[in-house]
């Protein structure tokens, strides 16, 4: 099959290359096109491991955070997020006064980092816990209320609907199943234990390949060359 870029194909080529090429666009580029990263620590809801009764009590009421809740995350440090767009500063005037307890955003999450969102994730955004002149000492968690993605193929991304949780970043994190990090090199999601690793090892390698080519005497950055081991 023609693998050449939609914009240069000839008039008549397989119509199935038009597809893949529009969702090729659509997961690798669209997703995340003209839209500043902003990093986040992402709690993925761990259906695997969750103790849950789904004979009996189907659609009942658990307790989400506690000794009785039979809820676990797994917890992804450093996940980039795309379009976050602002909160509302729109005041709601219900029963219970004037408020604006309704805090809901959006933001979209490409299906290329290897995690699946579902209802009942939580994230924190990391980028704004320090600033030159605020410290968020104890920021908010976002709880996922709505997932849409697109396409419906394995490869996609995700459209998610978050709003401020009242659970706390100390509760959560007792029950979590395991922990990880994305690693911005590689573009891809270790254990922690191994991206602690990849992060030493190239930060060692860049260190040792510039002092390799450092010489003392003439203060200069060169390649020395033994004339002896040359033939």
């Amino acid at each position: 099959m023609n693998s050449i870029f939609i914009g240069n194909q000839q008039k008549f080529t397989n119509n199935f290359e038009f597809v893949n090429e529009y969702f090729k666009l659509l997961t690798r580029y669209y997703s995340n096109w003209n839209y500043t990263a902003i990093h986040c620590t992402y709690y993925s809801l761990d259906l695997e491991n969750n103790v849950q009764d789904i004979d009996k009590l189907v659609n009942g009421s658990y307790e989400m955070i506690g000794k009785l809740s039979g809820y676990r995350w797994r917890k992804y440090l450093d996940i980039p997020l795309n379009n976050v767009e602002a909160l509302s500063t729109t005041p709601m005037t219900d029963e219970k006064g004037v408020t604006n307890s309704e805090k809901i955003t959006t933001c979209w999450l490409p299906s290329s980092l290897e995690i699946e969102c579902h209802v009942h994730d939580f994230l924190l955004f990391s980028d704004t816990q320090d600033s030159d002149n605020y410290y968020l000492r104890r920021p908010p968690l976002f709880e996922v209320v709505n997932v849409e993605r697109s396409p419906d193929f394995d490869s996609t991304f995700y459209k998610i609907t978050i709003k401020i949780s009242y659970i706390s970043q100390i509760d959560i994190d007792k029950q979590i199943n395991g922990l990880f990090h994305y690693n911005d090199y590689e573009k891809k999601i270790y254990g922690i234990d191994d991206s602690i690793t990849l992060n030493t090892l190239l930060s060692e390698r860049k260190k040792n390949h510039c002092n390799s080519f450092y010489d003392r005497n003439t203060g200069l950055y060169m390649e020395t060359v033994n004339l002896k081991e040359i033939k």
